[in-house]
């Protein structure tokens, strides 16, 4: 409250709009003591500011030449210029250059993609969908006899399995330039998850498409590339959030608002079952 009523009396010395409303209704600067006096002020209506002169309501020990004026939106009927401080004014767009820094703009960049991050994932469900029918197909290839053929839905088990991670990769691959897309791919490393992927899917197009006695070492070496980047991703995603205003001290929000940590791991697994289908063909050449 000290400091409120040094406030107070500081401004009726050096700035006469309020020098004068508080004199017009008999309020005694000098002799005020707060809180107790606080019901004394009279309230200051913006009817109030708008008729007094831009002078009146400037501080007596500030020349005009070295402030900035700005005006309100005027949302209420008629706009009120104000005067700022230069210095004042550098720091709020410090402000809120460091706000864009901290969602993802780079100084220099043209263009900005400002996108709510809060949309429910698309490839979610299917996601799920495509791990429940990994499991299917694993399960089918563990009940197969000793001495046959690994079967699935009766076609190849190694072939079916090629087929399905790579539509799995695809649409992986889909998401994640969605969400990557939204943050305006600022981090080159973004593109990763756009490219990489859908080289796999090709590859493993080929596999499902072609016959026994073939080389598979590209198409292996390739997925261990996808398993390398999907833990990798992770570890970028962590560094995002960190990123995140309040960083790690901000967790609870931050982990919600960031990268979703568990998504890039989502390329590993189904590259590990890309080399699981490459093995089990490797083991059953005619699977």
């Amino acid at each position: 409250m000290d400091k409120l009523e040094r406030l107070v009396k500081e401004t009726a010395r050096h700035v006469p709009f309020y020098r004068a409303l508080w004199t017009s209704a008999g309020v005694d600067i000098d002799g005020l003591s707060l809180p107790h006096d606080l019901t004394r002020l009279p309230v200051i209506r913006k009817s109030d500011l708008l008729a007094a002169r831009v002078k009146a309501r400037l501080d007596d020990r500030r020349r005009r030449s070295h402030l900035v004026a700005e005006t309100t939106s005027g949302s209420s009927g008629e706009p009120l210029e104000i005067l700022l401080d230069r210095l004042a004014v550098r720091r709020r767009q410090l402000r809120f250059l460091r706000a864009l820094v901290s969602v993802g703009y780079r100084p220099g960049e043209r263009l900005m993609l400002v996108a709510s991050r809060h949309a429910a994932p698309l490839g979610a469900p299917m996601a799920i969908l495509l791990s429940g029918l990994v499991g299917f197909c694993s399960e089918r290839v563990r009940e197969s006899e000793p001495g046959t053929r690994p079967e699935i839905f009766e076609l190849p088990a190694g072939r079916t399995m090629a087929a399905v991670v790579g539509a799995g990769l695809l649409g992986t691959s889909a998401e994640a330039g969605l969400l990557h897309f939204r943050g305006a791919f600022h981090d080159p490393f973004m593109l990763l998850p756009v490219t990489l992927p859908p080289l796999g899917a090709v590859l493993l197009g080929f596999v499902a498409a072609g016959g026994p006695g073939q080389d598979h070492r590209f198409t292996r070496g390739w997925l261990w590339l996808l398993a390398v980047m999907g833990f990798a991703g992770a570890g970028f995603h962590v560094y995002g959030v960190s990123r995140n205003m309040g960083g790690w001290r901000n967790w609870t929000q931050n982990i919600l608002n960031g990268p979703p940590i568990p998504a890039p791991p989502s390329f590993a697994g189904l590259a590990l079952a890309g080399l699981a289908a490459l093995a089990l063909m490797k083991d059953h050449p005619d699977a």
